[in-house]
């Protein structure tokens, strides 16, 4: 789920190794990673790397428990969050191909009891975020409180918040939603789907459904950013919000290795259906925005790569993953609050680089600014600095997100942004891709994407 987004003693380090092969000598990650912890106040972290589709790393830091000073293993359990969601897609795409449910079918023939307007978006508008269903309220007590579907469907609201297809918007909703199709296709609960569809074909030995009620052995401790310092306890969810198809998966670095190289080369789903599940969703307009099923899609020099993240409360998690060259990266850590997803991204993206040189978005040098004014634009629409600016400037999907009751999707709220600078330009379909190097006052530093009409509009903003 992508919700409301004194490291005590040595960094623990726990490693297995990689056939020889597969190892390229004297090369550490160990330096970087210690380094992001340090600077991002992390009590602990879980790496795997894949490399040509072999685990090359898999290995923890830090403290699964600060309290008993118990360090993260290979084998310590993370709660993903929103990276559950490239499982569910999985899941949704094998109903698909053993003929069980259509792709472009309305989600009311599945799944019984929804909304009227909801009844008509389809499976595919789902899994692509295009569907316009509402986000679900996320108040005090939603953690700790029972969600059985009529409690989400209340949360949510009976109406749809624009056109199936219209405009991209990132959803919870509508994957909570794609995992009661499992459920009701598949006969199982979705977690027990999971399990025996994916866990155990890929032979992965710790992955589980999570269950926030339940002392669960191997599962790290959750922690949240203190102010000034330290960590509190995060809060503990209730079973069935800990288990909803949008972020209900835990992993440990071991599984993560096995999870990487089914995306890389699929065992479980045809080919053509894994392409699918990374091509970008078209939209009403004809205009594609660069998401797929359950990951992010961006290129570098024309190379692809995909990527997501994922935070509950006390976990947070990055997955970055590229066909050629052929690396994948996973990193979550037992820790929520400001500032860690860019730091797990940007960790990604260095530790792609190590072993796929010039590969990343990092590497990229600062081009010289040949439209000074759209840059002026951009950084004016990241910074909310000018209001009035979107009705000029912003294509019909992007003034559809603008003024949904979730506006802060156009784009992220970033605060404090001390240089926006282009870096790379491609063509996505029809629009125009720009990226942008953004700088912010403490040192961070992130890349955002913006996507141009063939009007010059801005259609969509994006942080792969």
């Amino acid at each position: 789920m992508r919700r409301r987004d004194v490291l005590a003693g040595p960094l623990a380090l726990c490693a297995v190794a990689a056939p020889a092969s597969a190892r390229p000598p004297s090369i550490s990650v160990d330096p970087l990673v210690e380094e992001a912890m340090a600077r991002a106040r992390l009590p602990g972290l879980t790496l795997a790397v894949s490399l040509h589709g072999r685990g090359l790393i898999a290995k923890g830091y830090g403290r699964a428990d600060i309290a008993s000073g118990a360090p993260v293993e290979p084998a310590t359990l993370f709660q993903i969050g929103s990276l559950c969601k490239a499982f569910t897609a999985h899941g949704v795409l094998q109903l698909v191909e053993s003929g069980a449910v259509e792709p472009d079918a309305p989600i009311g023939g599945y799944v019984e009891n929804l909304p009227p307007a909801w009844r008509s978006v389809t499976i595919r508008a789902l899994l692509t975020h295009t569907g316009g269903l509402p986000a679900y309220d996320l108040d005090d007590d939603f953690w700790t409180a029972p969600l059985p579907r009529s409690e989400l469907l209340r949360r949510a609201g009976p109406d749809v918040w624009f056109a199936p297809g219209d405009a991209f918007l990132y959803s919870n909703t509508g994957y909570c939603v794609l995992g009661w199709l499992i459920e009701d296709v598949a006969g199982a609960p979705y977690g027990e789907f999971v399990r025996t569809r994916i866990i155990q074909p890929l032979a992965m030995r710790d992955a589980r459904p999570d269950d926030g009620e339940a002392h669960i052995p191997d599962k790290a401790e959750p922690y949240v950013l203190a102010e000034g310092g330290g960590y509190e306890p995060a809060v503990r969810m209730s079973r069935e919000v800990s288990q909803t198809a949008d972020g209900g998966l835990l992993l440990s670095a071991h599984d993560a290795i096995a999870w990487l190289n089914e995306m890389r080369a699929p065992r479980l789903i045809a080919p053509e259906t894994a392409a699918a599940m990374v091509t970008p969703v078209r939209l009403n307009t004809g205009r594609p925005y660069p998401y797929a099923m359950g990951w992010n899609v961006d290129s570098i020099r024309g190379r692809p790569y995909y990527t997501h993240s994922g935070g509950v409360p006390g976990f947070t998690s990055f997955a970055r993953w590229a066909p050629s060259p052929s690396v994948g990266v996973f990193l979550s850590t037992n820790c929520a609050g400001g500032g860690v997803t860019m730091a797990l991204r940007r960790l990604a993206a260095q530790i792609t680089t190590i072993f796929a040189p010039a590969s990343t978005e990092y590497a990229e040098r600062v081009r010289r600014d040949t439209a000074p004014a759209i840059t002026v634009a951009a950084r004016a629409i990241l910074a909310r600095t000018d209001p009035t600016i979107a009705s000029a400037l912003l294509a019909s999907e992007a003034q559809i997100v603008s003024t949904s009751p979730q506006p802060e999707e156009v784009g992220p709220r970033l605060d404090a942004i001390t240089e926006v600078a282009p870096t790379e330009e491609y063509t996505l379909g029809n629009v125009r891709a720009r990226r942008y190097r953004v700088h912010y006052g403490d040192g961070l530093v992130t890349h955002i994407l913006f996507g141009y009409a063939s009007d010059g509009r801005i259609c969509w903003v994006a942080v792969p």
